[in-house]
């Protein structure tokens, strides 16, 4: 199988690379926009597998011509490049062109409303766009189909993720958490609407050796898909948060102070972007909380009813940022790569089987998912 990982000299798409490259025994090119970051990340790779399945490429993802020119070669394409709603659009409009399937991690709502729109074309085409296939949205969103399958019908569904300051995530991760703190929408009473930055905090139990952490509302694509396939559904939400809770309280600080998070801001005769500063500070935040462990962890709550009775599902998982987000697209590429998945559209994570989805997870990854209330444990990608 020939894969195409877009942004693969990036943190996620070597993780996406090295997982394609040694478990999927995939031949595999990375991309940058630099032949020499493209050449670093695929030597990478190449020396931890002990292999050279993995071959660098200079790709301008800005470039349909160049995208294309890079994709007629490639049986799957993966985009790891962000952020979605600057750059998906017009990738996922080159693979549909081209009649190429296509996986990506793409979790920001606002993109998602635009992609699902594409459907009509990539049936036309003939071709497969799987979007959104991380943790959250990806896992989360399989693990709710999984249980409205053995419900007979389903009222809630609850998302909670969280991760450490020290779980090593860039600066575009950093101002994506912004975006989606500034103005989340969520699921409520059969209607998608827009709620207020740092509404609807809880205090969330995760799995150890997370335990207890505040979460808010985060903007994310599940509180558009699953309504589209959980039919009667009144309520999803998806709450996020960052712990020990040092850059959660900088960046909810500012709301409160009436300042707002997407704006730009005179300072001493210089135009300074809110996100560029509070991205800034919270990487210096993170360079002195090296000592904490690295890990992220999510927990899904869904209410429903079997036989008349009311019954509530929890599923959930913990690992790290990229483990917990490239392990789901490395398990749909190879489906979506092998046949495995063979409907045409653009498909968000809610279409998949999730049994199967589960049977083969099991199978690449020696994980089990047996029952409601297993909880996957993301903490290793060898």
């Amino acid at each position: 199988m020939r894969i195409l990982v877009l942004g693969g000299a990036g943190y996620m798409g070597r993780v996406a690379a090295y997982l394609l490259a040694k478990h999927g025994k995939a031949e595999v090119r990375v991309t940058s926009r630099s032949q020499d970051k493209a050449k670093k990340a695929a030597d990478e790779v190449n020396k931890r597998i002990g292999s050279a399945l993995v071959k660098p490429e200079a790709v301008d993802v800005e470039s349909k011509d160049d995208l294309k020119r890079s994709m007629r070669n490639a049986d799957v394409v993966v985009n790891c490049v962000g952020p979605y709603y600057k750059y998906g659009l017009n990738t996922i409009k080159a693979a549909i062109e081209l009649g190429v399937r296509y996986t990506d991690i793409c979790d920001e709502l606002v993109a998602a409303k635009e992609i699902v729109k594409l459907d009509g074309d990539a049936k036309k085409a003939k071709t497969t766009i799987l979007t959104s296939l991380g943790s959250s949205p990806g896992l989360s969103n399989i693990q709710v189909q999984y249980s409205a399958k053995r419900m007979d019908s389903v009222s809630d569904v609850h998302i909670a993720w969280t991760s450490s300051q020290t779980d090593p995530f860039g600066p575009s991760v950093m101002k994506h958490c912004l975006h989606c703190y500034s103005s989340p929408h969520q699921f409520i009473d059969g209607q998608l609407v827009q709620v207020a930055p740092f509404s609807g905090r809880q205090l969330v139990e995760f799995p150890p050796p997370v335990g207890k952490v505040d979460v808010v509302y985060f903007d994310h694509p599940e509180v558009l898909t699953i309504p589209m396939y959980v039919k009667g559904v009144k309520n999803v939400t998806v709450r996020g948060g960052i712990f020990p809770g040092d850059i959660h309280d900088l960046i909810e600080s500012w709301v409160k102070a009436g300042a707002s998070l997407m704006d730009d801001y005179d300072v001493d005769g210089t135009n300074v972007a809110a996100v560029d500063f509070l991205t800034s500070v919270a990487m210096k935040i993170m360079q002195g909380k090296k000592d904490l462990p690295a890990v992220a962890a999510q927990r899904i709550e869904i209410v429903g009813k079997v036989g008349g009775e009311s019954v509530t599902h929890v599923h959930a998982s913990v690992g790290t940022m990229a483990s917990g987000t490239i392990l789901p697209l490395f398990v749909a590429t190879m489906m979506l790569g092998e046949g495995k998945i063979k409907d045409y559209g653009v498909l968000p994570p809610d279409a998949i089987d999730p049994d199967l989805f589960f049977e083969e997870f099991k199978k690449r990854r020696g994980a089990q998912y047996t029952q409601v209330g297993a909880m996957f444990d993301f903490r290793k990608t060898n």
